[in-house]
Parts: structure tokens; sequence; C-alpha cells
């Protein structure tokens, strides 16, 4: 009887211990955020944790006001960021994994207005774009953007309390404007929208006029766009101004897609050739500005990429890379031992080009370069110290198809 009482109390001495259990991860999407039209948001989710493990996966995924998918630039990455075409407020989610396959969802919001005068009332939200300055005799021009949740029905300008134009919202001219200034001084523009269910929303904005129509002719030289006209390295934005402007309206394209308006447009370019050019309206009709020369060419060249598969040694130096070039202008791919160039192949028309062989060596380490370089002498290169002879690893590798839609990879093993 003792010895069984005896257990039991060392049983219920006992520290009741909890078997420790893998929690979810603590995602955080960031704060809610205000955006502008045409202009990108940028994402962050790097305060995300996992407390009792690591985190394998990110997913984002953007709403925007109608409830449709907003692309991403990426939608798995860490930071990430997206560029709002429509006004109105999106909605943001980050979905997170763990390791132990247990997900967490965090949320923000993002109102998304322009640079110019804005209403918004109840599901109604109208902005307005335009000149705060213009010479009499231009003819300048004014638009509206419009987001509501019932189909819109109409659009209502007016200048200085007067109705100049009203239109369906459908009609293909509704969200223009074009006024001829007459005289000098200030006047407003109004712009009112009304959905199917009756409500309204109104933006507005002053514009101030000086001047006399003569002065709205254009006479002389015009203004020239400035900016960089090549952006290498990776570099994939850039900003564009006016080398002397005289208050006109401009509007700005690119590759013939209007990007903004003003003396100045910020743009993002992917790899490639671009043509960039400005509008200044006037009241001779529209001019086209461009570069000196009357050029309008932007490249954008982030240079060669470099993936080597293989670079090992063992009875000779195995090699197998692959390089390309966004652009199309990859001039090279070569091997280097010792400082002294072995072996080069040249791009193919698609820009991409591959070296793939084996070379033997006298027994030692070498050091291997492997280097890629484009037109504008922009390169890439992985340098490995290999030994070749007796007593070095082998590698041996194969290239197989895992995923019969996936390109064809290499399975190396040390042998």
């Amino acid at each position: 009887m003792r010895v069984a009482l005896l257990c039991l109390l060392v049983l219920l001495a006992a520290p009741t211990g909890v078997l420790a259990t893998d929690g979810p991860p603590l995602a955080d999407a960031g704060l809610d955020q205000r955006g502008t039209l045409d202009r990108p948001v940028y994402l962050d989710g790097t305060g995300t944790t996992d407390p009792d493990g690591t985190l394998d996966d990110y997913r984002w995924r953007v709403e925007g006001p109608s409830g449709t998918a907003v692309p991403l630039d990426c939608e798995t990455c860490v930071r990430t960021r997206f560029v709002p075409r429509t006004l109105g407020r999106y909605t943001v989610a980050l979905t997170v994994t763990d390791d132990a396959g247990h997900t967490a969802t965090d949320r923000l919001y993002v109102r998304v207005g322009t640079s110019g005068a804005v209403g918004s009332v109840g599901d109604v939200a109208v902005a307005l774009d335009g000149p705060r300055t213009a010479t009499v005799g231009d003819t300048v021009r004014y638009r509206a953007r419009v987001n509501v949740t019932e189909r819109p029905a109409a659009l209502e300008w007016r200048i200085d309390g007067r109705v100049v134009r009203t239109r369906a919202a459908a009609a293909a001219d509704a969200a223009v404007l074009e006024y001829t200034v007459r005289e000098r001084g200030r006047y407003r523009v109004n712009v009112t929208a009304t959905d199917a269910a009756g409500d309204r929303a109104t933006a507005s904005l002053n514009t101030t006029a000086t001047g006399t129509a003569s002065d709205g002719v254009p006479q002389g030289p015009q203004p020239t766009v400035t900016g960089p006209r090549l952006l290498t390295g990776g570099v994939d934005s850039a900003t564009y101004r006016l080398d002397s402007t005289d208050g006109s309206y401009v509007d700005w394209f690119l590759d013939d897609r209007r990007v903004g308006e003003g003396r100045a447009v910020a743009v993002s370019l992917t790899p490639g050739t671009h043509a960039l050019h400005a509008v200044r309206q006037t009241s001779q009709g529209p001019v086209r500005l461009t570069f000196a020369g009357n050029e309008t060419g932007v490249v954008v060249d982030p240079g060669p990429t470099l993936d080597v598969a293989v670079l090992h040694g063992g009875d000779a130096l195995s090699v197998d890379a692959r390089a390309v070039d966004p652009v199309g202008d990859l001039d090279v791919l070569a091997l280097s031992v010792d400082g002294e160039r072995v072996d080069t192949a040249s791009a193919r028309d698609d820009g991409a080009v591959r070296l793939n062989g084996t070379y033997a060596f006298a027994a030692g380490t070498h050091e291997v370069v492997v280097s890629a370089s484009d037109a504008r002498g922009q390169s890439a290169r992985v340098a490995r110290n290999v030994t070749i002879g007796d007593g070095a690893p082998t590698v041996e590798c194969t290239e197989t198809t895992p995923i019969t839609w996936l390109p064809p990879v290499l399975v190396c093993e040390v042998v």
C-alpha cells in the first residue's frame, strides 16, 4: 500500500508538461495607404514572422474597387507593387505559409485618387485633371475619371457655374472637356458625376489665364524633352522634363499610350526600345515635343543574365553555362582559365547562348572564370577555383525534364 501511495504522490507531483505544437505564422501586410492613379503602390511583407518555424511562401492578392483581380509585379515576393488604373478602394491580402503548412492572412486597404482634384460622395468618386495656368487663345483639356459602384449615368461640366456640357457617361467624349480660353483671369471648372442610383460627386479646380490671343500661337523653337535615353545596369524607371514651358497644357506619351501630364513625368519601363514624346496643346492645334534632333527613342538594357549550372573539376574541367539578354544584344559567353580565354560561344538570334563542355588541364588548382558580355559593354561573371587531377572529386550531370512544360534542368552528383 505504501508503495502504491508513493507512486501516486510521485505522479501527482510530476510537472504537467504540455506537448509544444507549431502555431501559425503572423502575417503582416503593412498599414493602410493612399495611392495615386497610374502610379505604383508598393507593398512590403517583411514584418511577417513565424515565432516557432520558418516561412515558406508569400502570396499577394489585390482586388480593385469592382472586385476584380489587379496584376502585381510579383505575387510570391516579400516585396512587390501594383499600378492602380481606376479610382476607389483597393483590398490587398497577404497570405503566408510556414514550414508546417500553417497559413495566415493579413489585409490592408489602399484608397486611390489622382494628383488633381478629387470628389467623393458615398460610392461615387470623380477626379479632375487639367492645367492650372493657360494662355489666352489656347485650347486646353480637362479630364475626368469616374469610379462608381452603380453604373454611371452622366457627367456634367461647368465653367464658373455655367453648364457647358452634359453627356451620358457611356459617350466617348464624356470624360474630356476642351475649352478655348477667351480672356485673362481666373476661372473655375467643375465636373459632376451621377450614378444610376442618383448619387452625385463633384470635383473642381481653378485655372488662371494670362497673355493675349496672339501669345497662344507657337512661335520660334519649341520646348525639348530632357532625360536619360539609355538605362542600363537594372535601372527601369526615369523622370523626363521639358527644358522650358510657357504653362501650356502638355500630355506625355510612352509607346503612344498617355502616361502623364504637366512639365515632368516619371515612367517605369520594361527592357527594350520605347518611344517617348510630349504633346503641347495650343490655339493652333497640338504640337509634338521630342528629344533634341526630333528623336523619341529610349532604350532599357539591364545587361546579360548568367546561369552557371556546372563548374567542377575532377579528371577534367566540366562547364555548363547559359546566358540571356532581354534586349537581344548579348555579344559573347566566354570561358577563361588562369587568365587565358580557352573557349567562347556566340549568341543566337533569340539573344541566348550556351557553353557546355569538358576541358583537359594539368593537375592542380586553376582559377576559372565564366563571363557574359553584351554589345554595350555590360557583363556578368562567375569565378571559382577548381582542382584538377588525382583525388579531386568528379561530378556527373544528366539533363532531365521533370515537368513536361518546363525547360530541361541539370541534375548533378559527386562520384
